[in-house]
């Protein structure tokens, strides 16, 4: 089984951070269809709501051929085709995919773990590095 962990883009501060926890806000006062979800981040005290604060993004419990997790919002590429692919939550389908083009859903190429583990690498990531996905260098 694949471990559950996120990451988050942090708004504020402009930085990716490490998630340590997730809680369902239910003091709120809101409906449960309106039930925010905080983030309790590494290296501070504070909780950030998801889509206010920060933009949240699960690992997809695969790694690249240099053993690093490979992230939802992250930007990966075959090493010998060189072509960037934005790694996204495809919520119709239910799985992740890869696209050549991040506003466009249809440009999607579908993955296969072995072939990400062996042959692909990641480049970068939208919020750090959005450049790679319009032909930028990493």
């Amino acid at each position: 089984m694949r471990e559950i962990k996120f990451r988050a883009w942090d708004k504020r501060m402009m930085k990716m951070r490490e998630v340590n926890a997730l809680y369902l806000d239910v003091q709120m006062g809101m409906a449960p269809s309106d039930r925010a979800i905080l983030v309790d981040l590494y290296e501070t005290s504070s909780a950030y709501q998801v889509d206010r604060d920060v933009d949240l993004m699960q690992f997809t419990g695969l790694k690249d051929r240099n053993g690093k997790e490979i992230y939802e919002g992250d930007i990966i590429q075959r090493v010998n085709i060189k072509v960037p692919l934005l790694v996204r939550w495809n919520q119709k389908e239910a799985r992740f995919d890869l696209a050549k083009d991040p506003d466009n859903f249809n440009a999607v190429v579908i993955w296969y773990t072995q072939l990400v583990e062996e042959d692909y690498e990641v480049i970068g990531n939208i919020y750090e590095n959005p450049e790679l996905m319009r032909g930028g260098k990493a």
